[in-house]
C-alpha cells in the first residue's frame, strides 16, 4: 500500500496499518473525515485535520502533513532538504528535548521522498 499523495487519499485501512496500536486505542479506524487548515499557506506543503472514527465509534483527531503537489515548490523544498529536516526533527531532536513539543505518531516515508506525517 503507498502513500497517500493528498489529505482526500488517506483512507481508514491505510491509517490504521501505519499508525502504532497504542496511538488509536488499540482500535480500528472505520471512517476518516478530512479538513483542510492550510489552504492558501501551504507553500511546501499540505495539512490537514483528520478526524478518525474507531471501531468503538469513539473519535480522535490527528494532523496531517504531506509534500506540496506544486512541482516548482516542491522541487525547492527537496533541493533545500526541508522534509527530511521536518521529519529527523521528530524522529530524533523533540524526542531528546526537554522542552514541550507536538508527538509525531507516525512518519511513513518512500524512497522518492514523499512522506506523510501524523501528528497529535
Amino acid at each position: 500500500m503507498g502513500l497517500p499523495t493528498t489529505p482526500a487519499d488517506v483512507t481508514p485501512a491505510w491509517l490504521t496499518s501505519v499508525l502504532p496500536a497504542a496511538a488509536r486505542h488499540d482500535r480500528n479506524i472505520v471512517e476518516v473525515s478530512c479538513s483542510d487548515i492550510g489552504e492558501g499557506t501551504g507553500i511546501f506543503g499540505q495539512i490537514a485535520r483528520m478526524t478518525l472514527t474507531l471501531d468503538d465509534a469513539s473519535t480522535q483527531s490527528v494532523i496531517v502533513k504531506m509534500p506540496c503537489l506544486e512541482p516548482a515548490n516542491l522541487a525547492v523544498a527537496q533541493a533545500l532538504g526541508l522534509y527530511e529536516r521536518e521529519i529527523a526533527m521528530f524522529r530524533h531532536v523533540v524526542t531528546q528535548s526537554p522542552l514541550t513539543a507536538v508527538t509525531c505518531l507516525a512518519a511513513p516515508t518512500e524512497a522518492d521522498g514523499s512522506f506523510v506525517l501524523i501528528l497529535e
